[in-house]
């Protein structure tokens, strides 16, 4: 199967930021979009989410880009193991630390809301 490869600094912003795509094109929430559309596309088996050339990402857009994948995607927690992997670089790294810490803070929230 393909890799569905998404350039943030391309196809969101070099300056990712805000929660909502009302905050701006360069919402997490467009990203999520882009994320969702690419895995549910059977022709791609991973997803490879490439941060270079981005000055980073704020805590919102991390949020909702990632976690946003598990409240409003739907997709699990194993899915996105499985399918879901970052660039290289170290400001990559550090984004994936965080983007998979929303991923599981969203199961969490999401096994508390069914209790």
């Amino acid at each position: 199967m393909k890799i569905k490869v998404i350039h943030v600094a391309s196809q969101v912003s070099k300056f990712p930021a805000g929660r909502y795509k009302w905050h701006g094109l360069g919402s997490g929430q467009h990203l999520c979009d882009l994320i969702v559309k690419a895995l549910r596309d059977r022709r791609y088996g991973r997803v490879f989410i490439d941060f270079e050339g981005t000055a980073g990402a704020g805590s919102s857009f991390i949020d909702e880009a990632f976690g946003g994948l598990i409240r409003e995607g739907g997709f699990s927690l194993n899915d996105l193991n499985a399918r879901l992997s970052f660039s290289a670089i170290s400001k990559g790294m550090a984004i994936e630390a965080l983007a998979r810490r929303a991923i599981l803070e969203a199961v969490s929230a999401m096994r508390g809301a069914a209790q």
